[in-house]
């Protein structure tokens, strides 16, 4: 099946997709992070699906955007975490290792 995005539906498509990357974009920039977002693609798709299955099993109780960019941005924040884990092991003060 063929699908034509020269009409007015495609428009809103595109407007609402350009809408969830801006929220993601929100995101990743409050967190300051020194990767390309592109890194971090896997995260955020990931991010996607689970809103999508919280929003089929009828879940969401906030509009479906909000609850992407609280989910998007619990999963950065995840991220982030582990890159500053790698980058300055907690504990090394103590004078193990």
């Amino acid at each position: 099946m063929k699908q034509d995005f020269s009409g007015s539906h495609s428009e809103g498509f595109i407007k609402d997709i350009c809408t969830f990357w801006d929220r993601t974009m929100i995101a990743y920039r409050s967190l300051k992070f020194e990767l390309p977002i592109e890194t971090l693609l896997p995260v955020i798709i990931q991010a996607f699906k689970e809103t999508v299955y919280k929003y089929k099993q009828n879940t969401i109780k906030t509009s479906f955007l909000q609850y992407f960019y609280g989910t998007v941005a619990g999963k950065l924040v995840a991220e982030k975490r582990k890159i500053v884990c790698e980058e300055q092991p907690w504990g090394l003060w103590l004078g193990y290792g």
